[in-house]
């Protein structure tokens, strides 16, 4: 084969390449973008399912800041909120879209469990799904 019938297949090759690793790249923009936008929907509607839980509850009934994150992997918006209820310190991690709780955690306010989630499995569950290295309880 002489250099020109060996340049041209190159050519092409280096050609298919680049579109490939283009397009790659253009997925991986596309999927950021795409999970900006999750996170972001995520935010408003966490907000909007606690500020229905505070009208619902009281606000002085919740412990600290509620918790959203978007989850990739279960392709969801999780909420994770302290409160107050009766003589109970609970604490709860729920799908938002499918009102499904994930795990709960129920203690009397003098430190008795009552749920067999343990703090331990709780905030080892928090920290997975919410992918942080911080604890919930």
């Amino acid at each position: 084969m002489n250099q020109k019938g060996f340049i041209i297949p190159l050519l092409a090759i280096i050609l298919i390449i680049a579109a490939g690793i283009g397009g790659y790249v253009l997925s991986l923009k596309n999927h950021s973008s795409a999970l900006i936008i999750l996170k972001s929907k995520c935010r408003e509607d966490g907000k909007k399912v606690h500020d229905e839980q505070v009208k619902r509850y009281y606000d002085d009934t919740f412990i600290g800041d509620p918790q959203y994150t978007y989850n990739e992997h279960l392709n969801t918006c999780l909420y994770a909120q302290r409160y107050i209820e009766g003589a109970n310190i609970n604490a709860l991690i729920k799908d938002i879209y499918t009102n499904r709780s994930i795990i709960e955690y129920v203690e009397y306010i003098g430190g008795k469990q009552l749920e067999p989630v343990s703090k331990d499995d709780f905030n080892k569950k928090y920290r997975e799904l919410f992918q942080t290295t911080t604890n919930l309880l």
